[in-house]
């Protein structure tokens, strides 16, 4: 038989201690525990599932529970009949008919014993016991110990406790014990130290909890919903499965409005009495051997040699329940929670009446009723001997209401499909049409479309569907809820993609429910429940900045790296953006037009939105980039909250000089190229690629007049690239300054060359003499991990631009500017001014590999002048760049400046080269005549793939 299990939301009990210190540490060891976590996963029957499976055949149960009504002899000549409806599950309802808890919570899925909240969230009925009690003992050696102890070595009882959103609970402390199996058992309702009619004893020796309970005569409103659970476990990262049961039997009582065909009408019901029924006992909570759990067997209370029993009143003088009417008397508070048993030759019920003024009791035999776990007997006075239902009642959910959903109710016309079981496994009732319709009374009734007459028995199984269709469903006829029953349909079900209008959206439902009978043990109801979800979309307005600028790499979390954490050094501007309504595949119906969407979706399937076009500048798609999509589990609404996927229009990656490099202190001497920098191309798109080529100090001692302060040269040039390139940015540093202070040197000790090809340059020729400045280095940009140098055999197809650097001051003369397509001048006192170009006086490219250029050319690094001699100072470096500023070999001279150089294979035809003696912006976007100071490098480009993850 197909096992029926009703899945709580109590999913991982989890005990949430930690343990740090070392004396906490100690402590475990010492009680031989391990720092693991003891976690449960725990499920909820709706009735007691017996542990042997032939004894839980239909046949089984049904010898049980089955023998028909008892006839109830009457004076009036013809006689009554008791019937016992047996339904599995603990049902107990409302004055209203509403299935509720025993602690008068709704009930919102009875099959699954959700209980709604007054925000609309489900619950499940083990959270709404708050806690339970957990007894564990495990083996140590030979003796039994129990895990859980008072201070005084006393076993204990553990409550888990949920103090989490997520429905964690947690046992404070508690962990396991190593290299031992532990025996848990576990129920509720629990509460230390209570005036409970329970109480919970452990017996460690004898590896079992013994439960007691008292069955209140007088105060039957706090008789419990008793659930037990055990199950054993080592130390594991998995969490033990625990699965509870309804431990007690339900009884109430109802009649059925044809007792007036023998009573008469309007006579008046004034009391019933149960009695003689044993209603103490004690039971031995183990873990069994095999699967499952035996049902409990309850060892009864004596009182001289025979079972202490108890008398249940129920006075209903002021209720006015009379003859002709069908009445639940028992329900609500009055539901008796009782010790399941064969009931004894003592048990007796008494109807007591009023008939014209004279009481008239009528006595029933109740020997040999059997109450089982997990079940629910009403037990109905009627003038029939077959007991039967009347026309069916269909209950829409409303689980969808809060979030907007269209429809409430179903409509006149509408049908179901309806099922019916035997207790032998027969079907009876093949799919019926059932169609809503209205009495001659105005009142809403479900009928067979040609007014066809069957009888609504408690002796089937009722399933139903909606909405109805001809097709012969194929049905698992041993099933126990009706999620089982239809199972195959539900799985079959595929909503449509387009449910833009109303009427598309509602018939993409689809709902099932098993017939239950109302504690008037008369009615029939189906409690419908969604077997799709409900897609909530909250679409709504999202700022974004404009430019984003970063200098570093976390740019990548915006295209989904969530291992980075995004550091954003600046933005400018705003914009709002509103999220896309033109949906693209999904289509859903509009609450609230702009920000509010409903579309139904298949349990356990995924389904994902999306909206609007990324290729557009309106930036408002959404679905594209971040993922919306849901895979349901349950029927609620599933909530996605939409915001258009951008998040900024612009992005700018900044690169500056890594001052980890120093050539003064000789950091990172010797391992220049683990200095360069990487930026992975985010997208596909088109890049605007910038370089500043890095300035040199002014000397400390300059003799010359009108310095001009021109700096390092600036390159520009668009590049379309592919996601998942790399270009690496190698950004120059500043030449520094003579040293004045150097010990022994007096101003004769000259600066260092800048990173990245920028050349040293020359001490003065004894103390008195002034030491040149640095060359500044090139920056530039390319497809490999290099240092400028190691471009010249395939700069053509690696190397993207380079931008050049300044020469450096020597005492006479100021250095020369970085290039562009020629670096400035770099002047001697013998050999004249000379600046390193490009291009010949014929405009032909001095390329690398034709060794077309001068024999002087350096790729890549500026010249080092010779070293002075005699009374000379010292000679600046020069600068770094495609081709390396000049500087004097035979005489003293100011550094030259190093060349730029764009790739136009790579670039726009308007990417260019800048001197600098022109005028352009710096990387801080303000104008500037040659850049000063290090280098620096610019990535922007046009972000329409970003998104917040």
């Amino acid at each position: 038989m197909m096992k029926k299990t009703y899945k709580s939301s109590l999913l991982a009990l989890s005990v949430l201690a930690s343990f740090t210190s070392c004396s906490e540490s100690e402590s475990l060891q010492q009680a031989n525990l391990s720092k693991d976590k003891i976690t449960f996963h725990a499920t909820l029957d709706n009735s007691w599932k017996p542990m042997s499976p032939a004894s839980s055949s239909r046949a089984a149960i049904a010898a049980a529970t089955e023998k028909g009504p008892i006839v109830v002899p009457t004076p009036f000549g013809k006689p009554l009949y008791l019937h016992p409806v047996v339904q599995d599950g603990i049902h107990i309802w409302s004055k209203e008919g509403k299935p509720i808890t025993r602690s008068g919570a709704p009930l919102e899925d009875v099959e699954h014993e959700r209980v709604a909240l007054t925000r609309g969230s489900m619950k499940d009925n083990i959270g709404a016991y708050g806690s339970f009690g957990v007894t564990a003992i495990y083996k140590n050696g030979e003796n039994n110990l129990s895990l859980f102890q008072e201070e005084n070595g006393d076993p204990k009882i553990a409550v888990a406790t949920s103090n989490t959103e997520d429905k964690v609970w947690e046992i404070k402390d508690s962990r396991w014990p190593v290299g031992s199996e532990v025996s848990f058992h576990a129920f509720a309702p629990y509460s230390a130290g209570s005036t409970s009619p329970l109480s919970f004893t452990p017996d460690v020796d004898n590896e079992k909890t013994q439960i007691t309970y008292t069955a209140s005569t007088t105060d039957i409103v706090n008789q419990p919903d008793l659930i037990l659970a055990t199950a054993k476990g080592s130390q594991s990262d998995n969490a033990l499965d625990l699965n509870f049961n309804h431990a007690l039997t339900a009884v109430t009582f109802a009649i059925d409005k044809d007792l007036a065909d023998v009573l008469g009408a309007g006579k008046k019901l004034t009391s019933i009495t149960l009695s003689g029924i044993p209603n103490e006992g004690t039971y031995d909570l183990a873990v069994m051997k095999g699967e499952g759990t035996a049902a409990p067997d309850w060892q009864f209370a004596q009182d001289g040699g025979s079972n202490k029993t108890g008398i249940y009143t129920f006075d209903l003088k002021d209720q006015d329940i009379v003859t002709g009417k069908d009445f639940a008397l028992t329900s609500d508070n009055n539901t008796l929670m009782m010790i399941p048993q064969t009931l004894p030759e003592s048990a007796k019920l008494n109807f007591q009446f009023e008939l014209d003024g004279v009481l008239q009791s009528l006595i029933i035999d109740m020997k040999d009723q059997v109450w089982l776990p997990g079940k629910s007997v009403i037990y109905k006075l009627s003038a029939k001997a077959i007991n039967t239902l009347s026309n069916p009642e269909v209950v829409y959910p409303d689980t969808w209401t809060a979030v907007g959903y269209p429809k409430q109710l179903f409509n006149d016309n509408e049908a179901i499909g309806l099922y019916a079981v035997s207790k032998d496994g027969l079907v009876v009732i093949p799919n019926i049409k059932l169609v809503k319709q209205q009495d001659d009374q105005g009142n809403s009734i479900w009928k067979t479309e040609n007014n066809q007459r069957f009888l609504f028995t408690t002796n089937y199984k009722y399933f139903a569907y909606y909405p109805y269709s001809k097709t012969e469903k194929t049905i698992d006829k041993e099933a126990t809820t009706a999620a089982e029953f239809f199972k195959d349909m539900i799985d079959k079900w595929t909503p449509v993609s387009a449910q833009q209008d109303v009427n598309t959206l509602v018939s993409q439902d689809l709902q099932v429910a098993s017939g239950v009978v109302k504690a008037d043990a008369s009615t029939l109801e189906f409690k419908m429940d969604h077997q799709v979800s409900l897609a909530v979309l909250t679409l709504s307005d999202k700022k974004i900045p404009v430019t984003c600028y970063f200098k570093d790499n976390s740019y990548k979390y915006y295209y989904g790296d969530k291992t980075i954490t995004p550091k954003i050094s600046k933005t400018e501007g705003e914009r709002t953006l509103t999220a896309s309504t033109d949906f693209i595949g999904n289509v859903p119906y509009c609450v609230t037009k702009g920000t509010k969407y409903l579309q139904i979706i298949p349990l356990r399937v995924q389904t994902s939105f999306k909206a609007g076009n990324p290729n557009d500048d309106t930036r408002t798609h959404w679905g594209f980039l971040k993922s919306h999509s849901l895979t349901p589990t349950e029927s609620t609404p599933q909530q996605l909250s939409i915001q258009a996927d951008p998040a900024f229009i612009y992005g700018v990656r900044d690169f500056e000089y890594d001052t980890g490099y120093n050539p003064v202190t000789g950091a990172g001497v010797g391992h220049e190229v683990d200095f360069v920098q990487e930026f992975g191309v985010p997208e596909d798109a088109t890049y605007k690629l910038e370089c500043w080529g890095a300035g040199s100090a002014k000397n400390t001692a300059w003799n010359g007049y009108s310095y001009s302060g021109f700096g390092g040269g600036y390159s520009k040039g668009n590049a379309t690239l592919k996601e998942k390139n790399t270009l690496y940015v190698c950004v120059g540093g500043e030449g520094t300054r003579n040293d004045p202070n150097k010990p022994n040197h007096g101003s004769s000790y000259g600066g260092f060359g800048g990173y990245n090809g920028g050349r040293d340059s020359r001490n003065g020729a004894n103390k008195s003499k002034i030491g040149g400045s640095g060359g500044g280095g090139a920056t530039h940009i390319g497809f490999k991990k290099a240092m400028l140098t190691a471009f010249k055999q395939d700069y053509d197809t690696q190397l993207i631009m380079v931008a050049g650097g300044r020469g450096g001051d020597c005492y006479h003369w100021e250095g020369g500017y970085g290039g562009g397509d020629a670096g400035g001048l770099s002047i001697s006192t013998s050999q004249g001014n000379n600046a390193i170009s490009n291009y010949d006086a014929s405009g032909n490219f001095y390329d690398p590999h034709k060794n077309n250029a001068p024999n002087w050319y350096i790729f890549g690094m500026g010249e080092q002048a010779r070293k002075a001699t005699g009374t000379e100072h010292g000679s600046g470096g020069g600068g770094g760049g495609f081709w390396g500023g000049w500087a004097g070999t035979n005489s003293v001279s100011s550094g030259g400046g190093g060349t730029g150089y764009v790739n136009k294979a790579f670039l726009s035809q308007d990417a260019e080269t800048i001197a600098g003696n022109k005028t352009f912006k710096s990387p801080a976007g303000i104008d500037e005549t040659g850049h000063k100071g290090h280098g620096a490098a610019k990535i922007s480009w046009e972000a329409k793939k970003c998104f917040n993850p």
